[in-house]
């Protein structure tokens, strides 16, 4: 809505490290912390999902798994996000944290106008016998919302 990539340092949504870690998380999840609304204003921003490309996959898993440590020193503080592994993703120093969708708007979709749902249509068969049944879905997705995705671009 703001005419500005979804993606872009005026967002404040973009970090620079390049490796996934518990450093590069803690950026992302400070940028995601310091975002503002529409009137200035700190909201309260967290990251609920990390989604990355296959070849991050186990990292992820390391970096979010449920650990019982004896020392301080030792405590995840990342295991409460959720790994997601989208098999898309190809660059293989690009990563997200995205917030829970029930926090903050993002990635929304929503159906045509007139068509909320499957549409089905049938047709009984004259030469064949038989029904042919065809069902439409007609969709459109699309992020409405920068402060509930941040990533790391690399570097």
């Amino acid at each position: 809505a703001d005419s500005v990539k979804l993606f872009d340092a005026a967002h404040g949504n973009i970090a620079t490290t390049a490796t996934l870690s518990i450093e590069s998380l803690s950026a992302a999840r400070q940028l995601m912390r310091a975002q503002t609304g529409p009137g200035g204003g700190l909201i309260s921003v967290v990251p609920a999902f990390i989604v990355v490309p296959p070849a991050l996959e186990s990292v992820a898993e390391q970096l979010t798994h449920t650990i019982t440590p004896t020392l301080t020193t030792s405590v995840n503080p990342f295991e409460f996000l959720t790994p997601i592994c989208e098999p898309r993703l190809t660059d293989q120093k690009r990563w997200y944290v995205a917030a829970d969708p029930a926090l903050i708007n993002g990635l929304e979709f929503a159906y045509l106008a007139g068509a909320p749902g499957p549409q089905t249509e049938t047709k009984v068969g004259f030469e064949v016998d038989g029904v042919a049944v065809k069902v439409r879905l007609d969709y459109g997705a699309g992020f409405v919302e920068h402060r509930g995705i941040v990533t790391n671009a690399g570097g």
